[in-house]
């Protein structure tokens, strides 16, 4: 047999071998293009974050410098009443405050002179940048030497003299000019990485074109070699009546070409979708976008039910299931599992994520038989699940999560179905991978400044935590009791939990004797109190104009919630005076959220209420200052309210 096939081997070597090697270099060129541009867009937001944090610690040294001329000019004309500690104490925290923003930007400063940009361990190169930004860096630094000395000043010096009085009249003449300038080196450095980004682009696309003109180039040989040979070899054998019109050959031929062209299309789809797979990586899309792409892509080659993801949280310790998408055969899944923690040390998964193997299970009911059931097994067993294949999702070296593909049928999964999936594994990590990374980096960095906001308020320290929470639990009963079922998703839930937080971001434009005066606010003091809602709109909604340039949408809820939360259901809230249903239903929830934990929690101005006397504030609030339905459901659910409110009094 072997003998036989050497001929047509014998002129397919060479173009099969020349072949290879130019498919490898291809293939080699696009990964490496590939990954330039995933690690461009890395370092496009790493800068935008560190450039950003220049611009905050200017404006930052520049409060401060005013408000300690603003305290010392007040001890001067003895306007205080404090004692005068407490003068010290605040002298000093602003000490240290300007201290602390002093030597950060500095830092940066000296890294961006040397070309190079430290951030979390890894170093970003600027290349041709350095010259591109020289004049703006050269201008600020000349301005920022003086900018330094004069802080020092500040910092150094507790009399008001000309020196210091000159100090902080600079500071402040120079802030904006310090702020311009950091935007403009933070756009040139945009721009010369996008354009780095579009060189590499290019090459990925030059290296698809070679692939398909080398493919082409390729089959045009396979033609010459085989098919030509073999139609040679048919028309020979009805040339001496081997083979007949009307034989059963010819019918049979047919049917067992047939198997062959569809495997063949089968294969094509398959590269068809795996390309596509691999483009959305870089198309941006949020988790649930892209599984839902995989779920409408793949379901021709790999039969599942449902398919789920769980993150790797915790430092590694724990498991979340974080996602899932269902035919509709699987009822109840998602809703239950999704939010859960386990600890991986406990299940059986630890050993997919230490090996980085996948594990098929083909009879779930028999695999869990004279086992002590944990409690995910019993809920997707109960959701009708026969079998699975779990892979895990590596991205640079380091687990980041698996991925379950679940069928309502026994013995759904092969060794081919492994196969395959083992090959989407690795683009599904890396997407995954990066939106997990942008969106902490985003919201983390606005997440800094609602603490940032909320730590000017030192008795309110644990209130983000504890409203974030309330929150998340009046979302999840509502979508428990289908509430609201066109608008409350899991997706939504987990926007409310994450932007809860955010509500009072806007405090950080508030003048701070006003903020933390003790005593009741002045009308006029209440009205300028009330502008908070304004100014956090504008804060998050300045970052939702920069990030949606890139065609992502992350903090629409985020601005609902910081402009709404005020508002009341009659409308005799501010800062529109919007009413009922108008008001946006996450401004509604995080509102309930917000005065419970105020009515319940210490202040300086009043006690804690207790918690029945606080819920029944919100029961006399229905219709009036609360959404009617939110309180219906809080009645209801009024035990569960209460352990979520005695666990923050255990753990106080």
């Amino acid at each position: 047999m072997k003998k036989n096939k050497r001929p047509i081997l014998k002129y397919m070597r060479k173009d099969l071998a020349a072949a290879t090697a130019i498919e490898i270099f291809i293939i080699l060129c696009l990964v490496v293009a590939l990954y330039k541009v995933n690690t461009g867009e890395y370092e496009r937001a790493a800068l935008v974050n560190v450039l950003g944090k220049q611009r905050m610690f200017t404006q930052m040294m520049a409060k401060d410098a005013n408000r300690k001329y603003e305290l010392m000019q007040a001890e001067l004309l003895g306007n205080i009443v404090e004692p005068e500690d407490v003068i010290k104490e605040k002298r000093n925290q602003i000490n240290n405050n300007i201290e602390a923003a002093l030597k950060q930007f500095d830092s940066t400063q000296s890294q961006l002179k040397q070309g190079r940009v430290n951030i979390e361990g890894k170093s970003i190169g600027l290349g041709g940048s350095r010259q591109s930004i020289g004049e703006n860096l050269a201008s600020m630094n000349r301005i920022w030497e003086n900018f330094e000395e004069s802080l020092e000043i500040v910092r150094n010096q507790e009399i008001i003299d000309s020196k210091f009085i000159n100090a902080v009249i600079y500071i402040n003449d120079n802030n904006e000019a310090l702020m311009n300038y950091s935007n403009d080196i933070t756009e040139t450095l945009i721009n010369d990485k996008k354009s780095e980004d579009f060189y590499y682009k290019a090459i990925a696309a030059a290296a698809v074109l070679l692939f398909l003109v080398t493919l082409v180039i390729l089959l045009v040989r396979l033609f010459r070699y085989l098919i030509l040979p073999f139609d040679a070899f048919i028309a020979g054998m009805s040339d001496i009546g081997m083979l007949k019109k009307e034989s059963r050959l010819g019918k049979t031929t047919k049917k067992e070409v047939a198997p062959v062209i569809l495997e063949v299309d089968r294969m094509s789809q398959k590269i068809e979708r795996l390309i596509s797979l691999i483009e959305s990586v870089n198309q941006n899309l949020s988790i649930s976008q892209e599984l839902e792409f995989i779920f409408n892509k793949f379901s021709f080659f790999i039969p599942y039910s449902y398919i789920g993801v769980a993150l790797v949280k915790d430092e590694g310790s724990t498991l979340e299931a974080s996602y899932g998408i269902s035919d509709g055969s699987v009822t109840g899944m998602p809703e239950k599992l999704i939010g859960k923690r386990f600890d991986i040390s406990r299940t059986s998964l630890k050993r997919i994520i230490e090996t980085a193997k996948p594990r098929v299970i083909n009879d779930l009911e028999s695999y869990n038989s004279n086992k002590v059931v944990s409690e995910y097994n019993r809920i997707i067993m109960a959701s009708g699940i026969q079998s699975s294949i779990t892979l895990p999702l590596i991205s640079n070296g380091r687990p980041i999560g698996l991925i379950f593909f679940s069928s309502t049928s026994k013995n759904a999964y092969n060794e081919e179905h492994i196969q395959f999936l083992n090959v989407i594994a690795q683009s599904i990590a890396i997407s995954f991978d990066k939106n997990i990374f942008v969106d902490n980096l985003l919201y983390s960095s606005i997440l800094a400044l609602a603490k940032l906001a909320e730590a000017r308020d030192e008795d309110t320290g644990e209130h983000l935590d504890r409203m974030k929470k309330y929150s998340k639990l009046i979302a999840q009963l509502l979508f428990e009791d289908s509430l609201y079922k066109d608008q409350i998703t899991l997706d939504y839930i987990d926007h409310i939990e994450r932007f809860s937080p955010m509500h009072d971001i806007g405090k950080v434009g508030i003048r701070d004797d006003i903020l933390l005066k003790p005593a009741k606010l002045t009308a006029e003091e209440f009205n300028e109190m009330k502008q908070h809602t304004v100014f956090g709109g504008k804060v998050l909604r300045a970052a939702e104009e920069n990030i949606i340039k890139s065609g992502i949408s992350i903090f629409k809820v985020g601005i609902e919630i910081a402009e709404g939360h005020h508002e009341k259901w009659d409308g005799s809230g501010y800062p529109m005076g919007l009413s009922g249903c108008d008001i946006p239903l996450s401004a509604r929830i995080v509102a309930a959220a917000d005065v419970l934990d105020a009515l319940t929690s210490k202040r300086p101005y009043k006690k804690a209420f207790p918690f029945e006397e606080s819920f029944n504030y919100i029961v006399e609030g229905s219709a009036k200052h609360f959404d009617p339905e939110i309180v219906r459901i809080l009645i209801r659910n009024m035990e569960r309210i209460y352990k979520l409110y005695k666990s923050f009094q255990v753990n106080e």
